[in-house]
């Protein structure tokens, strides 16, 4: 019995290290940064006042805006399969009248690579993404969007996307007029990093 129990853990570590050791060197795991701009359209409602001795809000104005954003932020994709992948990502959003705050963003997406290009020879593989999000005030949403990889003979290559966010506009009950979604648009070019074969 002692004699299982050190052959059984000595294996299962052998095992953990080999496997861990070919993923590693399958490269199916790579980086990105990127850097964009764009529009975000946001929608709700300010309380203009209140019911005599109590906070509650009485009366609304809805309001409307469109403002220019500026982001960044980076992630991480694994290829399960040479197709299908999984991404994670963290990005910052500037929005053009409060540059200096930035609100940040977290995505769990699937990925899909419409060709996959050969280990070590330049190539284009066209993409498309999406996923679960999260909003700077923890508004839960999605975001979808594609863009195409452009891979060197290297590790690095060149990023190009298009990338839409909705996220949940929370409602004021009585606010009246409420657009659920917010949403957001950007064009975002970048780097991956990392890359050897899909």
């Amino acid at each position: 019995m002692r004699a299982v129990l050190r052959v059984v853990p000595a294996a299962a570590l052998m095992t953990i290290v080999i496997s861990g050791d070919a993923w590693a060197q399958s490269g199916a795991l790579w980086g990105y940064a990127f850097l964009g701009a764009g529009v975000y359209d946001d929608t709700g409602s300010y309380v203009t006042s209140y019911e005599a001795n109590f906070y509650t809000p009485k009366t609304f104005e809805p309001y409307h805006d469109v403002e220019r954003t500026v982001e960044w932020g980076g992630g991480v994709e694994w290829a399960i399969v040479p197709a299908i992948g999984v991404a994670a990502e963290l990005r910052a959003v500037h929005l053009s009248e409060t540059p200096e705050y930035p609100g940040g963003f977290a995505s769990i997406n699937g990925t899909y690579h419409f060709r996959q290009p050969p280990r070590g020879r330049k190539a284009w593989a066209p993409f498309a993404t999406g996923g679960y999000s999260l909003g700077p005030d923890r508004q839960p949403g999605f975001n979808f969007g594609g863009g195409v990889n452009y891979w060197s003979a290297g590790r690095a290559g060149a990023r190009l996307e298009v990338r839409t966010t909705g996220l949940q506009n929370t409602r004021i009950p009585g606010s009246g007029r409420f657009e659920p979604i917010d949403w957001s648009v950007a064009f975002r070019a970048g780097v991956n990093f990392g890359r050897r074969v899909f």
